[in-house]
């Protein structure tokens, strides 16, 4: 899978110990480039470690092996990888791919492609078992604030 680095500034250098147990799906609510252009705004403090555009097209903004600022705030979590984690940040353990586009936006068999190849590639380069219990969505850490990601 061809993957384009487009690395960005909002990151934390290392991971505090933890490592990649699940990988959590966003929706950017925007483009891919108006997303990598706001990952590296210091104001945003955002970021995910890839974004996969309605091409299809996979764009890495940071390293696995550092922690993206994309999980948010832990409100009311209904993911069970979050619920036997309580007091760690998500951002440490999961690894964060975001979608082009908005919520209720079909998403297109490329995405849908590229998605599923990415996830399996990171699946299994950190022996993370792909089920519902290791691949969630960002509405499953936050459904208050997130309820449509």
């Amino acid at each position: 899978m061809k993957i384009i680095q487009k690395l960005v500034r909002n990151f934390t250098v290392g991971r505090s110990g933890q490592k990649p147990i699940g990988v959590c799906i966003h929706i950017m609510e925007g483009s891919i480039r108006g997303t990598h252009n706001w990952f590296n705004n210091p104001n945003s403090k955002a970021s995910y470690h890839y974004g996969i555009g309605r091409n299809g097209v996979v764009w890495q903004f940071v390293d696995e092996k550092n922690t993206a600022w994309s999980q948010g705030r832990v409100q009311s979590p209904t993911a069970k990888i979050v619920i036997d984690r309580p007091g760690i940040n998500p951002n440490r353990y999961l690894i964060s791919i975001g979608y082009e586009g908005f919520f209720q936006d079909i998403w297109t068999e490329e995405m849908k492609t590229a998605g599923a190849r990415l996830v399996k590639d990171i699946c299994t380069r950190h022996n993370i078992p792909i089920n519902r219990i290791h691949i969630i969505g960002h509405n499953e850490i936050n459904p208050i604030s997130r309820p449509n990601c």
